[in-house]
């Protein structure tokens, strides 16, 4: 089988829930094009902290467990004069409240801080988002082989919840799992690939926090889920990959950059996936 991109998952709001699209184009700051653009800003925090880099202001599943009971369904506008817009709802859509997203207060985030019990704002960055990860905010990468995989090691779990746990934006068919073990080497370097027409740098398995170990819909933590990854992980490792990148084995998926001079490309559902060193 060849390997080809099945999926792709935008996250337009961090933290809330994806938006699972055909193709995307590549932002200037090399990440996917409204992923991660809007971002819930906690106002309590002292800004020069924020500035300084000793504090974090994002409401995220990391730092409020009250995030993973929030429903979002997102909306793209369509020019200037029809912003984005989203439907939000606690724990379903069915009574849910649809608004636009503006930087700043607004409507919606009357609504927010009503319902989180603090004063927050929104934040917005087209030009690369608000990645997890900023040194490598290209997009995470993941087989659905390794989704699957994962989801046999708990009971109870389905390929759904799995990927709601982990939030992987891309998804490779037609390889085994953990397969995306073999995009990236040593420690410093990268490993250059293509998915379709865009070149892609593999850097590092992906850390994980606290994120997966609760219930991506209400946000119950599943008490041994770190405890059982881990066991299950390091029993899986896959002789092609670099094992010292495993010393903490909490990782799954891969963190990615993508090069400036790949700005505008699109990635598309289908397209093939190859690594320069002779393909897959």
């Amino acid at each position: 089988m060849t390997a080809r991109l099945s999926r792709i998952l935008i996250y337009p709001i961090k933290a809330l829930d994806p938006w699972d699209v055909p193709e995307v184009p590549i932002a200037p700051g090399g990440s996917l094009a409204f992923d991660r653009r809007w971002a819930i800003v906690d106002e309590r925090i002292d800004p020069v902290r924020v500035a300084q880099g000793k504090a974090n202001p994002w409401v995220n599943g990391k730092r409020e467990p009250k995030i993973h009971r929030l429903r979002s369904r997102f909306e793209p506008g369509q020019g200037t004069h029809q912003p984005d817009r989203v439907t939000l709802g606690w724990d379903h859509l069915d009574k849910g409240q649809t608004f636009e997203l503006v930087p700043g207060r607004s409507a919606l985030t009357d609504w927010l801080s009503n319902g989180l019990g603090y004063p927050v704002a929104i934040a917005e960055n087209t030009d690369r988002g608000f990645p997890d990860d900023p040194v490598s905010p290209g997009p995470t990468l993941i087989s659905e082989a390794s989704l699957a995989t994962v989801t046999q090691w708990f009971p109870g779990q389905s390929l759904a919840q799995m990927r709601g746990r982990f939030r992987v934006n891309l998804e490779i068919s037609g390889v085994p799992a953990f397969w995306e073990d073999r995009l990236f080497g040593e420690e410093g370097s990268v490993t250059p690939f293509q998915l379709g027409s865009v070149q892609v740098l593999g850097i590092n398995p992906c850390k994980r926090c606290v994120v997966p170990t609760r219930d991506p819909a209400t946000g119950e933590v599943w008490a041994q889920f770190q405890r059982q990854f881990n066991q299950q992980r390091r029993l899986t490792l896959p002789d092609w990959t670099v094992a010292d990148r495993f010393q903490n084995p909490y990782r799954l998926s891969i963190n990615t950059r993508i090069p400036a001079t790949e700005a505008g490309k699109v990635l598309r559902v289908g397209d093939r996936v190859s690594v320069e060193t002779g393909g897959v």
